[in-house]
């Protein structure tokens, strides 16, 4: 039970209720901090898995983007119909401080989506077909078609072409995306040399059994560039410029909405608590791909696990 006292009170609260009871919030994950009770701004992170113009992915995954950034347009245009919302934050872009980007697609392009979204009924749907084609354009090595659908595999971006007065924000200090943005392009070109390698092939090939040593280093190494990757892109010193330019943006606005990757997660909660204004109300919500059925896998392995560790106790003592 809620007391009264220390409910959280304010239109940022009711917003976010409403959000709550969304088909679409079905799941979600949503976690909320704040300094105050009472709070007038509101500040929305979204939690995403985004594509790549390097790497293999099978369908599966590919089309776990797609439904992920087709739930991010959905979310994010309940944020611009209800709450008015008509700039977003986004990874990947830097600039001056507050500043709006018009980072439309061509005319072409908006089209062609436009069109797919006709016969496929839904931007869901449609991102889907667009993640289908991106796997293949990697499967493919066309570099072309990969920049093309990583570009428009993008839920805002789809929000842009369709919405002419939607923009993006910069979220990125310039110079820590420049020197952080080297060191994950370097381990993204060594990932591909060692998926490359005849070595890791054959790993591929034997499903991880039977290893020569070299095969087994080749596995070794690459699962340690995946490690270091992953903590490269939630580098700390990213998560606070990132948090950084979010709270400059939200002084001017009542409420800010950006989308960054599900790694930075952990790290962008522990700033909200260390350095949220008082009467912010700060939410992160995790889409239920990222986050729903791992927990449920987990949760089924430890009840197995203590299934089992009973029964045993039980049969020691009978």
């Amino acid at each position: 039970m809620i007391l009264p006292w220390t409910k959280r009170t304010g239109i940022p609260v009711d917003l976010i209720d409403s959000m709550r009871a969304l088909p679409i919030m079905k799941r979600a994950r949503i976690d909320v901090k704040s300094k105050s009770k009472p709070v007038n701004k509101l500040i929305i992170g979204i939690g995403q898995i985004h594509p790549v113009h390097k790497g293999k992915f099978s369908r599966s995954t590919a089309r776990k983007i797609g439904s992920v950034q087709g739930w991010i347009y959905d979310c994010c245009s309940h944020c611009y119909e209800k709450m008015s919302v008509r700039a977003f934050g986004q990874e990947g872009f830097s600039g001056q401080a507050g500043a709006l980007i018009h980072a439309r697609l061509d005319a072409q392009t908006i089209i062609e989506i436009e069109r797919s979204v006709q016969v496929q009924g839904s931007v869901r749907s449609a991102l889907l077909k667009v993640a289908d084609s991106w796997q293949m354009a990697l499967k493919l090595g066309n570099e072309k078609e990969i920049v093309k659908y990583a570009t428009v595999l993008n839920g805002v971006g789809i929000l842009q072409a369709l919405k002419s007065d939607v923009s993006v924000f910069p979220i990125e200090q310039k110079d820590v995306h420049g020197r952080i943005g080297e060191g994950i392009s370097k381990l993204q070109d060594e990932m591909v040399r060692v998926e490359a390698s005849k070595e890791y092939k054959s790993v591929q090939y034997k499903k991880g059994k039977g290893l020569t040593k070299k095969e087994y280093n080749a596995a070794m190494h690459r699962n340690a560039l995946v490690k270091e990757f992953n903590r490269a892109l939630a580098h700390p010193e990213r998560n606070r410029s990132i948090f950084r330019e979010v709270l400059e943006f939200s002084e001017h606005h009542d409420t800010t909405v950006f989308v960054l990757g599900q790694a930075h997660r952990s790290g962008i909660l522990s700033l909200a608590n260390t350095h949220l204004p008082s009467g912010t109300l700060f939410v992160w919500i995790t889409p239920k791909e990222l986050w729903w059925w791992k927990a449920m896998v987990n949760r089924v392995v430890w009840i197995s696990t203590l299934t089992v560790l009973i029964a045993s106790a039980l049969y020691a003592f009978s």
